[in-house]
């Protein structure tokens, strides 16, 4: 298992012998939602000097050859003389508490269940809490709206009384050979709350229960809490259920949050299905996966503008083909502002022109300009948010942000991440 961090730069590699690989390089490229060109994850070169490694902002566990040689990138940077890891399931426990962000966890989370498992420390089995905790809050968020009603198919015996259809042959087995005649065994239809779907979450939740018993951590303590709050409601609903009988479907926009909660659960249960039994008790294995950082920051990053700004944010607003991260308007007494959330260490290092560049571009369009209304030819000042060390874990108010100090009205900020 090559360990590595992200974001490294044609790093050297030197922790373990690479003899056995037969190629001279490796690359995983993942395609996420929207972009023309997929995006790479990782690639591993030999060179003169020896093996390096480049990887960018996903994190997450791949073979490199099937059965001999697989690569971990983890949540790390160098800071001084210390490596510190981010805590990604606080990032996704902060960011889902913004309900925006429901809309926007499809491409958050890669799996390839159609590659043989990883062995990996059972502690380090990242896969199955990170699934665990955004299934959980989709849950919530279900519950707390109410659960879906519809009518479901019921067979069960119906004493001295016809509801429905007489199964026949189930109604000989169960009654007639036991000389019951006065019980009909029937096939009808309810209204309520236990249909299919709801089944397959409520398996789902009662098998999450059951994987938090193995991790011992804060984040995990708030999922269990979230299995106890919502649970009660799901009485009426039974766990049995075919998951390949169900499918993903159009739904009520009212129960849009059933579309990604029954994709999650059929996830975990396909995890759960793939961990396979290895002779070491504290070892468990895993499908190759990939968690998207620079999403999972936006996410992060609008949480916290929302904390402060309210609705007056704007996420991921579209206009012709152009997509700025965050428009901020100027309703409440502040500046209207072009916010972009770059997940890059940027540190005490100038912000890229590019990216100023970007941002800056968009305050450009007219209709931008038009959504901010602003109607004269002043400039839409612009922010920039990256991660940082020791910084701000909220976001302060627009005037003690840092002016960037090359460009006119272009501030920049950063944002503490929760680390480990």
């Amino acid at each position: 298992m090559i360990e590595a961090n992200e974001q490294w730069l044609r790093h050297p590699i030197s922790q373990i012998e690479l003899d056995q690989l037969v190629k001279e390089s490796y690359c995983r490229l993942v395609k996420r939602p929207g972009d023309k060109e997929p995006s790479e994850c990782f690639s591993l070169t030999k060179r003169e000097t020896g093996w390096v490694m480049s990887s960018s902002y996903f994190v997450g566990i791949d073979w490199l050859e099937e059965g001999k040689s697989a690569v971990r990138v983890k949540p790390k940077f160098d800071h001084e003389d210390n490596q510190i890891e981010i805590n990604y399931l606080s990032m996704l426990e902060e960011a889902l508490k913004e309900p925006k962000n429901f809309d926007q966890l499809d491409g958050l989370l890669y799996v390839d269940f159609n590659r043989p498992s990883i062995p990996v420390p059972r502690q380090d089995d990242m896969l199955s809490l990170f699934l665990v905790s955004e299934f959980l809050h989709v849950i919530k968020r279900i519950t707390d709206k109410g659960l879906r009603k519809s009518y479901y198919l019921v067979e069960a015996n119906q004493s001295s009384k016809i509801k429905g259809k007489i199964l026949i042959p189930q109604n000989i087995k169960k009654n007639n050979i036991r000389g019951n005649y006065s019980d009909n065994y029937c096939r009808y239809q309810e209204f309520g709350v236990d249909i299919p779907e709801n089944r397959l979450l409520k398996k789902a939740v009662v098998i999450s229960s059951h994987l938090l018993d193995i991790y011992h951590s804060d984040v995990v303590k708030q999922l269990k809490q979230t299995i106890s709050d919502v649970f009660p409601k799901w009485k009426n609903v039974k766990s049995e259920c075919d998951p390949n009988k169900i499918r993903e479907g159009k739904v009520n926009p009212f129960f849009k949050e059933y579309t990604i909660a029954i994709r999650l659960a059929k996830l975990i249960l396909r995890k759960t299905a793939f961990n396979q039994v290895l002779h070491e008790a504290n070892m468990t294995s895993t499908p190759p996966y990939w968690i998207d950082m620079s999403k999972l920051f936006e996410m992060y990053v609008l949480s916290k503008l929302r904390d402060r700004f309210g609705n007056d944010v704007i996420y991921h607003p579209h206009f012709r083909g152009q997509e700025p991260d965050y428009l901020l308007n100027g309703s409440d007494g502040h500046l209207p502002y072009i916010i972009d959330a770059k997940y890059k260490r940027y540190g005490e290092h100038s912000i890229e022109t590019d990216d100023i560049r970007q941002v800056s571009g968009y305050g450009r369009m007219k209709s931008v300009r038009k959504a901010l209304n602003v109607t004269d030819h002043s400039l839409i000042p612009c922010l920039i948010i990256y991660p940082e060390h020791e910084s701000n874990d909220f976001i302060p108010p627009s005037d003690k942000w840092i002016d960037e100090g090359r460009y006119l009205d272009v501030y920049k900020l950063g944002v503490t991440l929760p680390i480990i």
